[in-house]
Order: structure tokens, then sequence, then C-alpha cells
């Protein structure tokens, strides 16, 4: 990962449809690769899913958004909607770097870098077919990333669904047609 690069809170569009994202986020490496890692950490922020650390094991991400500005202890099992995805390690370097396969796309990589106290989070979703998904997933990265940022600070998130809906507006904006 280059560290040279400019930190952004909205994400960066690359070649052949990449979104890049670069957060400076407040904790250790050691930490934030837990929050990427860790199911019952994970589930906090993203999606839900045990996950082997190795090359080429297969694993499930169950998405419950509607959960995500609630605290642990507050949710409530089969009580709200989800949706899952089969993804696949592609690259492991613990505590440094996870890729694994995203359907259609090029796949999405994490990658950390100590920065002062903080961890420079490097994600980059590759390949997304259309502007559509583009936006759509820009949007719904940049709310996971909130809630994550909001998880690590011990505050409550602002609801997934309201960040979304604002941020696939800036996104339809920022986004050329």
């Amino acid at each position: 990962m280059n560290m040279h690069i400019d930190i952004n809170e909205y994400a960066i569009i690359g070649k052949s449809n990449t979104l890049i994202f670069r957060r400076l986020v407040p904790t250790s490496t050691g930490d934030v690769w837990t929050w990427l890692t860790e199911n019952h950490r994970r589930r906090q922020w993203l999606a839900d899913g045990e996950m082997t650390l190795s090359e080429g094991t297969e694993f499930e991400l169950v998405w419950r958004n509607d959960d995500l500005d609630k605290a642990p202890d507050e949710i409530v099992e089969g009580t709200s909607s989800s949706h899952s995805m089969r993804c696949v390690v592609t690259e492991i370097e613990p505590g440094r770097a996870l890729s694994f396969t995203w359907m259609n796309s090029g796949g999405v990589s994490f990658g950390l870098a100590q920065k002062g106290a903080g961890t420079v989070l490097e994600i980059v979703h590759k390949e997304l077919p259309d502007r559509e998904n583009l936006i759509r997933i820009a949007a719904g990265w940049h709310a996971h990333l909130d809630i994550l940022d909001a998880r690590i600070r011990g505050v409550r998130p602002e609801p997934f669904w309201e960040s979304w809906r604002r941020l696939r507006a800036e996104y339809d904006q920022r986004i050329a047609a």
C-alpha cells in the first residue's frame, strides 16, 4: 500500500471501475485486523459470517444492515432482513492484507498500515460492472466505514439506510455519467 497518497473520506474512482477508500482509523493495526476478520466484531459494522483465514477457503457474509446502528445487546436474531454472499479468500497476510472474491466484480482487498497511533485502512473494490453499481457500492462502503469508525470510537452510528440514501445521492453527483 502506498502510504504517500491522500487519506479521504470519499471513494476515489480508479481504472476499470475500481473504488478505492483510504481512511485513518483511530486504533492499532492489530485492532483493525480483528474488526475485519473476527465475526463478532465484523458483524457490528459490515456483515456476519465465520471466516477461516487461509487462502482458498470459502465463507459466507450475511448482511443485516437494519441492525448496524444498534448496540450488540439490542440485536435480536431473526428480526431484521438480511442478504448473503459466498466469498473465497484469495490473499491473506495476517495483520496487513486480506482479499476475497465478491460477486459481479474483481474482488475486494483490505490493506492495513500503522500511521502514528492510528491505522490507514485501504479498501479496493475492483472492476464493478457499471456506474449504478459504482454509486450503490461506494455509498455502501462509505456508510459501513462510518459505522466502523463510530464503533471504534465507542459512539452510536447513524442508521445505515439513512446514511446510505444520503451518500448514494452524493456519489450520484460525484461519479460522472
